[in-house]
């Protein structure tokens, strides 16, 4: 594959998604008690598999576990830790040449650059994508590059090891190699949260993202001024790929908790609300975003244009980007 995107465990995705439903094809939802029997094992399946790596497994790894393990919860049948052992080992690519990229605008090789995020002023958010660790599974981690920032924002974060940053109206949003979220300012950082994971939303000086342990993803968002964090979502694991909308009010979101991944739509204090099937969710490390009412995301297959009111694709861009 040529730059232009990162490599992900898209093959581990099809693997473990392939496994599950060809495990359970033709069945149907089972008792709430099976389903959350199932979904014990596979937490407890997931922390043993965590504890065993040396690092943190890459989102992409994350992604297809989850994903294989929930469907495979969702279908009838007696859940079985084994079984959930089994899809996790199947989610994980065997060797770094094990996995296919995405249509993202970030290179797959070690070595390239990515720009992050700009800013009107000029200033950017470069980083280079670091060489992946051959004795574990470590997630795509970012040496982080400034431009165009004050000398001493500048010198605070320059070779900063990073998941992901984002300029934000009070300073600069930095998720940290070790799931630390944290605002720079000029003045100095402080922490926002911990156990995060990329994607990030940004809108203004709030953020929405996937926070929690392994296999156990929810939703939440913080203001980078106030520093207030609110959770948004429970019991939706596994969540991921929120997005803001265009005036920071909700934040939409993909969850695989009813058994199939399907987008949701919450505010701060309510209930997430299912949206209309579309046929195709966010699968990509980069953000999903609004434009123009339009509800704009990645997949394996490109890049989607959707309604969301209506279910319906707009239009697509098919291929890499």
């Amino acid at each position: 594959m040529n730059g232009g995107r990162v490599i992900v465990a898209r093959d581990g995705l099809r693997r473990g998604l392939g496994a599950a439903r060809a495990s359970h094809e033709g069945a149907v939802l089972g008792s709430s008690a099976r389903h959350d029997a199932c979904i014990v094992d596979l937490m407890r399946s997931a922390a043993a598999t965590e504890t065993r790596s040396r690092t943190p497994p890459r989102a992409g790894v994350v992604l297809a576990a989850i994903l294989a393990l929930t469907l495979g919860c969702a279908a009838s049948g007696d859940p079985s830790p084994t079984s959930a052992s089994a899809a996790l080992e199947m989610s994980a690519p065997s060797e770094p040449g094990d996995a296919l990229g995405t249509s993202l605008a970030t290179p797959s090789r070690a070595s390239e650059d990515v720009v992050l995020d700009t800013r009107a002023d000029g200033a950017r958010l470069t980083a280079r994508v670091l060489p992946l660790r051959p004795d574990g599974d470590p997630e795509r981690v970012l040496r982080l590059s400034p431009s165009g920032l004050t000398p001493r924002l500048t010198q605070a974060l320059e070779a900063a090891r990073v998941l992901d940053a984002r300029f934000v109206t009070s300073g600069v949003l930095v998720l940290s190699a070790d799931h630390t979220l944290a605002v720079h300012r000029e003045g100095g950082s402080s922490t926002l949260d911990e156990g995060v994971y990329p994607p990030l939303s940004v809108v203004g000086d709030d953020v929405a993202y996937a926070r929690g342990p392994f296999a156990a993803l929810e939703v939440a968002r913080a203001n980078a001024t106030t520093g207030r964090v609110a959770a948004l979502t429970r019991g939706m694991a596994p969540a991921w790929s929120p997005a803001l909308d265009e005036e920071a009010r909700a934040v939409v979101f993909v969850s695989a908790s009813s058994g199939a991944p399907r987008l949701y739509r919450v505010r701060e204090g309510a209930t997430p609300s299912p949206l209309p099937p579309l046929g195709r969710f966010p699968d990509s490390v980069r953000a999903p975003r609004f434009e123009g009412g339009l509800f704009v995301f990645e997949d394996t297959q490109g890049t989607v244009f959707a309604d969301l009111e209506r279910g319906r694709v707009v239009r697509t861009l098919g291929g890499q980007r």
